[in-house]
């Protein structure tokens, strides 16, 4: 069994991310998937990560090695009493959730009335275009209007 639990270990410490510490994994408690909790760990450490666990709906592990045999397997030069494994992050709250949609909505319509008037000057432009126009037009009737007074 001590086996089997070293090699999963392992196997998990090589493809997954992994925290060392009761601080960094009350940190990280939302995209935590397994506690490892060493043998010789002191109790109230195992009470708040028991009661994390249960919260969060993580895999708690109790390990039948102490600290300076995690240290070992994990290859790192300290103690280890709490080895956390992190896994996908959790989906939101629908409040979390809520808020992000409203926050981006809000950034668009910041953008939006750039947009407008960048239409209203098009639509600046357009009418004195049109207005151009139609003098131009009333211009070119006069000319016309003069030539053929002129014929007669």
């Amino acid at each position: 069994m001590v086996i089997n639990i070293t090699l999963r270990l392992k196997k998990e410490l090589k493809t997954k991310e992994a925290i060392f510490g009761t601080k960094i994994a009350f940190k990280k408690k939302d995209i935590i998937e397994k506690i490892y909790v060493a043998e010789d760990c002191p109790e109230e450490i195992k009470k708040r990560i028991n009661t994390l666990a249960k919260k969060q709906k993580i895999d708690l592990i109790f390990l039948e090695f102490s600290k300076e045999e995690l240290k070992d397997i994990c290859k790192k030069p300290f103690n280890i009493s709490i080895l956390s494994i992190l896994g996908k992050q959790k989906p939101k709250r629908e409040e979390e959730k809520k808020e992000e949609e409203t926050k981006e909505k809000e950034k668009e319509e910041k953008k939006k009335p750039e947009k407008n008037k960048k239409q209203k000057t098009k639509n600046k432009k357009d009418k004195k275009e049109k207005k151009e126009k139609k003098e131009k037009k009333k211009k070119d009737k006069k000319k016309k209007e003069k030539k053929e007074e002129k014929k007669k």
